[in-house]
């Protein structure tokens, strides 16, 4: 018997599974799922599934789901559940067909380094790629620029910063560590610096894994932002956390091209007479696996048509769609975004394409615009650190930079929803690039489980639904 994830107020998921066939560096290849029947394969099943539907009730779509980091097998799956649970009841009576009916599939790529035993490897190779980052001493001015009223805080970062270096996921905290990191704690609690997203005190012996772990999640939910977890987390990010971070970004990326676009195609290919009409979404780093996905299907002219494409707070550069890149320029000619041909192709991306955003994301706004910094990612595809007057932030803090070639041909702004509204507008343009802004209903980088982004997923499929 099939076992997709099971949901209370929509439909089931159907989880995909996928990991490397050689660590950090192998072909992204479909794990045997013991959920998918005789048929061995999850996607082998949906294939089936989608030729002899139960009931004999045609799935009219397919919705392609895709997380982002720090996610394993079970905490992907919260994500997809609560998406889906938040999304289903924000649907609007009579908006689409009585007929409507999707197969919603998920997949999952390692993205976890504690969770898939990467951390400890990719830390071992640290040092060596840390030459570029910053002293200590520069990257502790950067962060706590009033010194004097923060001594806790410089005082652990100066403890933090070099134990980050060589620590692996295993090794213990020393007790001096823990002690600086609980003073620090102390001074953020008596000022304004934890907002709403508290951090209990550290234990004696806590590992640097699980320590990692604890921030980490805490970041990922956060609704406001403390100088102390903004220290600790880029005692993280400086060197081994770009390290590890980068590496994942990419890997996001590779997966779009060698599983997701796969995935699409041979779902498409099980009803080549009359296949469903797709849709895909995104978050944080899986708006990358999202967009690689769109520019492989491009490149390679065979693969479905995607309608609603929806890429939530999105860890890739806001200028990754734009025409073409102001401030960076090769042999004196503009540089273009790495997907900025993927709107202009309905063959591709019929449209609309959404991608939220917050000033209040401080995964995407304030970590990532660090990291991409360091790195250079600036949204052309090709890293140029170290350019100060680059612009290096997130899709997921700022929408659409620049202008975009939308499906009609025109090249424009994309047109950015307001945050005052209580419900997002019914009905979006097919074929059309929209920012929309959340300020005022994303409080942080996963909060998009509400009835506006709800809202803006319904309306979207039914411009693409109309637009097919």
């Amino acid at each position: 018997m099939v076992v997709p994830i099971i949901n209370t107020n929509g439909p089931d998921i159907y989880m995909v599974n996928y990991k490397r066939d050689f660590p950090l560096v192998g072909t992204y290849v479909e794990q045997d799922d013991p959920d998918a029947g005789a048929s061995g394969k999850m996607s082998k099943y949906l294939g089936e599934l989608l030729k002899a539907p139960p009931g004999g009730t045609r799935y009219t779509d397919v919705i392609i789901l895709n997380h982002g980091f720090w996610k394993d097998i079970p905490a992907a799956s919260d994500d997809f559940v609560s998406w889906i649970n938040g999304w289903w009841p924000c649907r609007p009576a009579g908006l689409l067909d009585s007929d409507f009916n999707p197969l919603v599939v998920a997949t999952h790529w390692p993205s976890n380094p504690l969770g898939d035993g990467t951390a400890d490897q990719l830390t071992a190779n640290a040092v060596s790629a840390s030459a570029s980052a910053p002293s200590d001493q520069q990257t502790i001015a950067q962060l706590v620029p009033n010194q004097a009223a923060q001594p806790a805080l410089v005082q652990a970062l100066g403890l933090v910063l070099p134990f980050a270096r060589t620590a692996q996921s295993g090794t213990a905290m020393p007790d001096d560590l823990v002690a600086a990191i609980n003073a620090a704690l102390a001074e953020a609690q008596a000022g304004d610096g934890l907002a709403s997203a508290p951090m209990a005190p550290v234990a004696k012996g806590t590992s640097w894994g699980d320590f990692q772990d604890q921030v980490w999640k805490l970041a990922m939910n956060w609704t406001g932002i403390g100088a102390y977890i903004l220290a600790f987390l880029i005692g993280f990010v400086f060197p081994v956390g770009s390290l590890v971070f980068s590496y994942y970004a990419s890997s996001a990326q590779t997966f779009g091209q060698q599983a997701v676009l796969p995935l699409a195609q041979s779902l498409a290919a099980a009803l080549p007479a009359a296949p469903p009409r797709f849709h895909v979404m995104g978050h944080s780093l899986g708006t990358g696996v999202v967009s690689e996905m769109l520019l492989a299907n491009q490149q390679a002219g065979k693969g479905p048509e995607f309608g609603l494409i929806l890429l939530a707070q999105g860890a890739i550069p806001s200028w990754s769609y734009a025409n073409n890149i102001p401030f960076a320029s090769i042999d004196g000619s503009r540089v273009p975004g790495q997907f900025s041909t993927v709107p202009a192709d309905a063959k591709v991306a019929g449209g609309p394409l959404l991608a939220t955003y917050s000033s209040r994301d401080q995964m995407v706004g304030t970590l990532y615009f660090i990291v991409a910094t360091a790195k250079g990612w600036y949204g052309s595809g090709q890293d140029d650190p170290n350019e100060s007057s680059y612009d290096y932030r997130g899709l997921g803090n700022e929408g659409f930079s620049g202008e975009v070639t939308n499906g009609a041909g025109a090249s424009t702004e994309a047109i950015v929803v307001g945050p005052d509204a209580v419900t997002l507008p019914s009905t979006y343009g097919a074929g059309q690039v929209y920012s929309l802004d959340g300020k005022t209903y994303i409080s942080g980088h996963s909060d998009i489980c509400g009835p506006q982004v709800g809202g803006a997923f319904w309306a979207g499929l039914a411009a693409a639904v109309a637009g097919s």
